[in-house]
């Protein structure tokens, strides 16, 4: 059997009885911790592992996305046009489109063939449909219109959550975070 000195057993017993002591406020409600002495009245603040974790709620700005491929559309239409060498004035972005006027009549059509050239076949295998990412549509006048497709906007919108979900998994595994819940709301 284990022998230890009483100044031992003495001390060790005072210590936990100190720390029990210390620790009850916390199993009070605040309203009887104001009945307590006042020494008594401290309460350890928990942590958020604790507190039962914590919830983060990001916001993506979806219009920024869509103000970022308007003007890396609009720069395809210049550099097409440019290319083919076919005039053209006001070429502007607003309302969820790219609008171009082309100078001269004789190349409207040689123009819009090679302004729907940029479009690109995007795919739902899930769906089995199948669409282009960008609608390239006659205007009044000289003008043409080039705006994203609504099945290929909601395509990318739905690629850069996904990319932006699993950065920030990425980075909160690294933290060592036990079982965290990174999911995609609305």
């Amino acid at each position: 059997m284990l022998y230890f000195a009483r100044w031992k057993i003495v001390v060790i017993a005072s210590i936990s009885a100190l720390a029990i002591l210390f620790s009850l406020p916390n199993l009070f409600p605040a309203s009887q911790l104001q009945s307590l002495p006042s020494w008594m009245q401290m309460r350890m603040p928990l942590g958020l592992d604790l507190q039962g974790g914590s919830h983060l709620l990001l916001q993506m700005n979806t219009n920024e996305l869509v103000e970022d491929w308007l003007e890396s559309t609009a720069d395809d239409v210049r550099n097409t046009l440019r290319t083919e060498r076919i005039g053209y004035n006001g070429l502007r972005q607003a309302n969820g489109e790219v609008r171009v006027t082309i100078r001269d009549a004789a190349d409207y059509e040689r123009a819009l063939e090679k302004l729907e050239g940029l479009a690109q076949p995007i795919s739902n295998d899930l769906l089995g449909t199948t669409a282009t990412d960008i609608e390239v549509e006659r205007a009044d006048g000289n003008s043409v219109v080039v705006k994203p497709s609504e099945f290929a906007l909601n395509e990318r919108l739905s690629a850069a959550i996904g990319s932006a979900i699993e950065t920030i998994r990425r980075r909160v595994d690294a933290l060592g975070t036990t079982e965290p819940t990174i999911q995609r709301q609305g």
